[in-house]
Formats: C-alpha cells, structure tokens, sequence
C-alpha cells in the first residue's frame, strides 16, 4: 500500500512544482550590442530583466604588411612572405602598422634565439626561433609564434620568418 500511494505522490508533486516554478530562458543578442537576462519566475516574484549596453566595442589588433627590404643593417619579419616588421639596427628605428596606424620602434634586443622590440606603446616578442647558418651576412629564422601587445591588447602572429643582416662595422 505503501508504494502505491508513493508511485502516486510522487508524478503530482512533480506536477505540483512544475505549476508554481515557470522558467523563461534568457534571450541573448549580439555581446557588442545589447544583452537581455531573464531571471526565473515562481508564483512569489516577478520578471527582472536586466540589459547591458556596450558603447565601445573592443577591435582587434589587425598588423598589417608594411614597404621594407632586407638590407644590410635591417631586421625584416614576414609573414607569408609579406613584410610586417622591420628595424633599422644602424638608426635603432623600426616600425610596424597596426590598424591602419604606424607606430615607432626604438629598441631591439637580440639574444641567442629570441627579439623583442619596443617603442611607442607597443613591445613585441619572438621567441623560440629557430635559426639557420648565418647566409652572406644575413641570419634567417622562422619563429613560431610573435606576440605584439599594444597598451592592454595582444595578437598572436603565426609562423614569422625573420631575414637579420646586421651591420657588424
């Protein structure tokens, strides 16, 4: 008797629950618009929607392919063949562009198989090349990854070739 009055209980307190508990699912947009949250709702409390507007949205760090030459004294980074960073290690200038923006490097620093490059916002950082023979003065490596961070954003770029011919005079 016992478990007939159970197997009956249990599918209406179920039942009962279900009554006194609705649940809306939250409504999204797109994150660089609006976004909607609907909370639950229960015989007791109301709807609370609560929206998040995002005036400004966040870009990407876009680097872009740039006029240089490798050179003798030039540091030259490519990626698919296109230039996309160079210094000039006689002047200690470089650059690269972001964004539609050209920014100035004045620092490089080389040690055994890493660069980083800095100025104007902006540091950059190759590291785990791997390098070849030094090839009529120039020295060529591939690095896997290159991270540029400019202010509080970061891009990764993917497989970079570096072409260094330094100026040893």
């Amino acid at each position: 008797m016992k478990n007939l009055i159970l197997t009956a209980m249990l599918p209406a307190t179920v039942l009962m629950c279900k009554q006194d508990e609705k649940v809306t699912n939250a409504s999204y947009t797109d994150a660089s618009t609006t976004q909607k949250s609907v909370a639950p709702t229960t015989a007791s409390s109301s709807v609370t929607t609560t929206e998040i507007s995002s005036t400004e949205k966040v870009s990407a760090l876009l680097v872009e392919t740039i006029d240089a030459t490798p050179d003798l004294g030039m540091a030259v980074f490519t990626e698919n063949g296109n230039a996309v960073l160079s210094f000039n290690t006689i002047t200690q200038k470089g650059r690269i562009k972001i964004n539609g923006k050209e920014y100035t490097l004045d620092k490089l620093t080389f040690s055994e198989n890493r660069y980083e490059l800095r100025g104007d916002g902006i540091t950059i950082y190759a590291d785990e090349g791997n390098f070849e023979e030094i090839q009529s003065d120039c020295l060529y490596g591939v690095f896997p990854e290159v991270k540029v961070k400019l202010n509080n954003q970061e891009t990764v770029l993917k497989n970079i070739k570096v072409q260094d011919c330094q100026n040893l005079n």
